[in-house]
């Protein structure tokens, strides 16, 4: 995934920075040849700054609040320079799927029979529940197995 900050001013930015939660402040400045921010020139005539910087979604820890802040000089007005900041948020998410080993099975009355549900994906789910319908003589009910990872406990 690619952020982009867009950086304009009505004179040309001369430093730009971008403050991450996992790389610390990268920063971009017009009078240097070794930048960490990489930004690029989209349009000269409005002073026009594209910075660019990749996320690796495949980890969470690329996740949290970004802030890109544009400088300008300002000379004759007193200040060196003027700022302007924006932030943004990024969250990483990833589908839970879950799977029911097996999904149908056939026994003999009075035999046992083990049965495995699990649950991946995104961060640790938080709520695990099994229904099970009773069928055949018993007539219709149902029992809820739940497990609170929060608690680190399991209730029938």
């Amino acid at each position: 995934y690619q952020i982009t900050c867009r950086v304009e001013g009505a004179k040309a930015p001369h430093k730009v920075t971008l403050v991450t939660p996992t790389s610390g402040t990268l920063t971009w400045q017009s009078a240097s040849s070794s930048n960490s921010l990489q930004c690029i020139t989209v349009d000269n005539i409005e002073n026009k700054l594209n910075c660019l910087r990749s996320i690796n979604t495949n980890q969470y820890q690329g996740e949290g609040k970004y802030t890109c802040t544009g400088y300008n000089y300002l000379p004759n007005l007193g200040t060196p320079e003027k700022s302007s900041s924006s932030n943004l948020t990024l969250v990483i998410t990833k589908d839970v799927m879950v799977d029911f080993t097996p999904s149908s099975k056939e026994i003999e009355y009075g035999q046992s029979v083990s049965l495995r549900c699990s649950a991946e994906g995104g961060r640790a789910p938080h709520f695990l529940s099994v229904n099970h319908e009773k069928g055949g003589e018993g007539g219709k009910g149902v029992s809820l197995v739940e497990y609170d990872k929060e608690n680190n406990k399991i209730s029938v």
